[in-house]
């Protein structure tokens, strides 16, 4: 019975070891299994990974290679573009530049005009509240009192110029103060100013109106800088001009005193020094005895006697002046502060009638044009495109003066300063219009016109010749241009829907290209799919043959051991066998 339990002991030891034994050959067969199958999961991972990178990677550098092919296009169809541009006529720039820039200095001289009404304002409110203001009535040198000068201006038109003259003999001196040698002038010479005002600075003009006051000056006592500073100090808020015409024994001076109202500051200025005026009425006695005679005939001895008509040629003379005067101050003023055209040019011939042939008419003439030089000036830091135009105005009035030297100098000063205004300077010797002609526009025929006009009066037919070439060389030019500019534009539309068309036929060639791309992903994707399916059916295969192979290494289990595996308890037959 021991031998029999010890056998089945035995028997009992063998069977768990072999149990045991093919429990761990079984364990490790799908251990290598496991590792198998995850190392061929890695490889496909790894080959899948790989050839998605590639793929990207490839879309990448073909997207980075068409955007700049594009942006290259671009970028030359808007250098081309922007060179078409530059090149598109450079003196238009110019022209157009000149135009703001005379809008601009327009707008200025009306800001500074503004400004100066303003403080002129301000002052007529703090005049009326001088404490010297009585003491001032009492020495003052006018007939009209100060409240009744200064007024209330209206925004919609200009502060009238006051004109006032100091004659050199008053009527009715209060003082009693006469000079019996010198004739009493001063109803000739203020009906010549009115006259000349009414006419063509009346006080109801929009443009420029005028007040003149005849009468105003009360007595010869008042006189020089002391009566104007007087003045100045109650009018300084008025526009306001005083023709002061003083004798001195033989001898006649002419001074003037201006203040454009709201400055600090008055001039007064001596425009003819000891005019011998019984020398002028000689001369006219004299010319006048040699009417249809030489010089010859009138006898050595001969006493020459003026008469009344001689001494009104001087009084026509003095009355002539101060128009021109007069004229001056007003165009002046009115273009420095409310831009307005020159006037007096156009009235030279009428009111140089009254000159006689005498050496003062080039001396006040002289002054004439120098006043309008010096207005130039002061034009010329905010509005300098204004004076070439204005210079030739006043040289086409000039020119019908028997003396033309003044009218050619300014139609060179003229040019010169158009073409400094173009960046051009006129060399020493060179032609005018030879300068001028690299630099023409068209928007410059009307300063040609008035070349022309002026050439025309100063009896130039060769020069005035040029100009009309000029013009129609100007015309000529600027047709072809607009010609050239046309095609141009026509060209630029033409590039331009080309670039348009080229852009669009890129658009459409980066679409096709897309499309492609995206029938080569999903090709590629198919392609993948196919691959992992045979991958894992090669895996499939793999383990199925992996298994295979275990299942043949396993032994084969004898009847017996196949008896003991069947029955649950080993020892249940020796129990019951027992029992």
């Amino acid at each position: 019975m021991a031998f029999q339990l010890l056998a089945l002991t035995g028997v009992w030891a063998g069977c768990v070891s072999l149990f045991n034994g093919d429990k761990s050959r079984k364990i490790q067969s799908e251990h290598e299994t496991k590792r198998r199958e995850t190392q061929l999961e890695m490889e496909y991972l790894r080959m899948n990974h790989q050839a998605n990178l590639e793929s990207t990677r490839q879309a990448f550098q073909k997207k980075v290679v068409e955007y700049q092919c594009e942006n290259s296009l671009r970028v030359q169809q808007f250098v081309k573009t922007v060179d078409l541009m530059l090149a598109k006529n450079q003196q238009e720039f110019q022209a157009w530049q000149a135009e703001q820039q005379r809008k601009l200095q327009q707008e200025l001289a009306t800001y500074n005009r503004e400004t100066q009404l303003a403080v002129a304002a301000y002052q007529r409110e703090t005049t009326k509240g001088m404490a010297e203001f009585n003491k001032i009535l009492d020495n003052w040198p006018l007939r009209v009192y100060p409240s009744e000068i200064i007024g209330f201006p209206s925004q919609e038109k200009a502060v009238p110029l006051r004109i006032i003259i100091a004659p050199p003999e008053i009527d009715y001196d209060r003082f009693g103060i006469a000079n019996k040698d010198f004739p009493k002038l001063e109803k000739r010479l203020a009906q010549g100013v009115r006259g000349f005002v009414e006419n063509y600075y009346p006080l109801n003009s929009q443009e420029r109106p005028t007040e003149f006051l005849g009468g105003a000056w009360d007595s010869n006592r008042f006189h020089s800088e002391a009566s104007i500073k007087r003045l100045f100090t109650m009018l300084k808020s008025e526009p306001t001009l005083i023709l002061e015409s003083e004798v001195d024994g033989e001898y006649i001076n002419l001074r003037l005193a201006y203040w454009s109202g709201g400055q600090d500051l008055y001039g007064y200025k001596t425009v003819i020094s000891k005019l011998g005026h019984l020398e002028m009425v000689k001369a006219f006695a004299k010319a006048r005895m040699l009417e249809g005679k030489t010089e010859t005939e009138l006898p050595k001895n001969a006493k020459i006697e003026h008469n009344a008509k001689d001494f009104e040629k001087f009084c026509d003379f003095l009355v002539a002046c101060h128009q021109l005067l007069a004229g001056l101050f007003a165009d002046v003023h009115y273009l420095i502060h409310y831009n307005r055209p020159l006037q007096l040019p156009s009235l030279l011939p009428e009111v140089m009638k009254s000159f006689p042939d005498h050496q003062a008419v080039n001396e006040i003439i002289q002054w004439i044009v120098n006043g309008y030089r010096d207005a130039f000036k002061v034009l010329k830091m905010d509005r300098s495109y204004w004076i070439p135009d204005l210079m030739l105005e006043l040289a086409q009035g000039l020119a019908a003066l028997e003396d033309k030297s003044w009218a050619r100098e300014l139609v060179k000063e003229s040019g010169r300063e158009w073409l400094r205004l173009r960046g051009t300077t006129l060399a020493e010797g060179c032609d005018l219009l030879g300068a001028m002609k690299p630099v023409l526009t068209l928007e410059d025929k009307e300063y040609l016109k008035k070349l022309e006009n002026c050439q025309l009066a100063l009896g130039n037919s060769g020069t005035m010749n040029q100009v009309v070439s000029l013009i129609t060389w100007v015309e000529d030019r600027t047709r072809l241009e607009a010609e050239k500019h046309l095609r141009e534009e026509e060209k630029r539309i033409a590039e331009i829907a080309k670039f348009e068309t080229e852009q669009r036929h890129r658009e459409e060639e980066k679409r096709q290209r897309k499309e492609a791309e995206r029938q080569r992903r999903e090709e590629e994707e198919k392609r993948q799919r196919k691959e992992a399916e045979r991958q894992r059916q090669e895996l499939e295969k793999q383990q199925a043959q992996t298994k295979a192979i275990v299942q043949i290494d396993q032994p084969k289990p004898t009847k017996k051991q196949w008896t003991y595996e069947v029955q649950r308890d080993p020892f249940a037959p020796f129990l019951n066998k027992g029992k």
